[in-house]
């Protein structure tokens, strides 16, 4: 399913709605998860926290944010949503989290299909990942959209601008750091995103 266009840079395209499973994998570079795992999260987990809650869209996937952060957890990384009120620096997030993997973002998706779901009030939103990769020696930043072709790379600058964009267009943005390493960085980070 993933692919290698990029030298070094795993990547997964959009299947049904999916994008979920694909910004889990894309951030952690591998294929780590299917479907049928995120659902597993989903009768093993969350059921037994709310059976009253779907936590998805039934058959094509459209994943709530609660499977992405537990398939995170599961593959030993915590996540932390930001809080969009707050301004977002990039800098400042790699100085309080040195760790950083990098972002799950989640945005109103533009496709037609997209947008046609909305209306029916079961989706419109598309998951996505930004990862922070060192490539001979290099740290770069890539744009991991599974609707796109292939992984876009990003200068330091143009991730903080997309994220703000996406912030102040009402996206919704979760920080991933490894779990043993960034425990208390990512405490560190969620409260100066949210003090």
């Amino acid at each position: 399913l993933g692919t290698m266009t990029t030298p070094g840079v795993y990547f997964e395209r959009q299947r049904l709605m999916r994008c979920g499973v694909h910004a889990v994998n894309n951030i952690l570079q591998g294929g780590i998860f299917t479907a049928a795992d995120f659902d597993d999260i989903i009768h093993t987990e969350l059921r037994a926290l709310d059976p009253t809650i779907s936590y998805k869209t039934p058959f094509v996937g459209n994943y709530d944010a609660s499977v992405l952060v537990l398939a995170l957890q599961r593959a030993g990384c915590a996540a932390a949503f930001l809080d969009r009120r707050k301004p977002f620096s990039l800098a400042a997030q790699e100085q309080a989290t040195p760790a950083l993997l990098g972002f799950v973002l989640n945005s109103r998706s533009a496709s037609l299909f997209s947008r046609a779901m909305r209306l029916a009030g079961v989706g419109g939103r598309h998951w996505l990942a930004v990862r922070r990769l060192s490539i001979r020696g290099a740290d770069t930043y890539y744009w991991l959209d599974s609707s796109a072709s292939g992984p876009e790379s990003l200068t330091a600058e143009e991730v903080e601008r997309r994220i703000q964009t996406l912030l102040a267009a009402q996206g919704e943005v979760a920080i991933v750091v490894p779990s043993a390493a960034g425990a208390a960085q990512l405490a560190a980070s969620s409260a100066m995103n949210t003090a």
